[in-house]
């Protein structure tokens, strides 16, 4: 075999020129390495625009979504008492009380709000629920009259209770109704 020495002349001659041979090697793949990673990159990019297109096609598809729901609600509360407050809304079941007096010949003696289901400024509902009290002097044909009456309002009313007696022993067609009429309104204090 060959033996070669290697003086330090010869060493750093090597050395050199094996630093150029990897330099010279990797000026040549530099190209290469280029168009390989940025084919990755359009393929990376060419996968985030779909993925934009399908987020952006959601949010279309949600907010058509969206303003069908807004519709279907609004639609749904329009039957619910008006009036920015409790007492307002109460009146709507006052006023539909008078109308059926007026029409059907019957005699209020006396309405009542009742308080005890006001929102609570603490932890207010979307919906607070409103009830009348009213004392009622009428016959059972009107009677018939006035929870029909009810029944076909244009606000969703209830008859949350009734209790009915006899006016008087001579009078057989007249009564005394107790009832309670419920409706709900939306709470203006809650943001929704």
């Amino acid at each position: 075999m060959w033996h070669i020495e290697l003086t330090k002349e010869r060493k750093i001659i090597l050395l050199a020129g094996v630093i150029l041979l990897a330099l010279a090697a990797g000026y040549r793949l530099v190209p290469f390495l280029r168009q390989s990673f940025s084919g990755t990159e359009e393929v990376f990019s060419e996968q985030r625009i779909v993925k934009l297109q399908k987020k952006a096609q959601q949010k279309e598809q949600l907010d058509r979504q969206l303003q069908t729901l807004s519709r279907q609600l609004s639609q749904a509360e329009a039957v619910l008492l008006g009036g920015a407050t409790y007492s307002l809304a109460a009146v709507e079941i006052q006023n539909l009380l008078y109308d059926l007096a007026k029409q059907h010949g019957f005699e209020i003696k006396s309405v009542r709000v009742m308080n005890s289901d006001k929102p609570d400024d603490k932890t207010p509902a979307v919906y607070a629920k409103v009830s009348v009290q009213a004392q009622i002097e009428l016959s059972t044909g009107q009677l018939k009259e006035l929870l029909y009456g009810v029944a076909k309002a244009a606000k969703i009313i209830r008859v949350e209770n009734i209790e009915i007696n006899p006016l008087k022993r001579g009078q057989a067609d007249k009564l005394t109704a107790t009832m309670t009429l419920t409706g709900l309104m939306r709470n203006e204090k809650v943001e929704g």
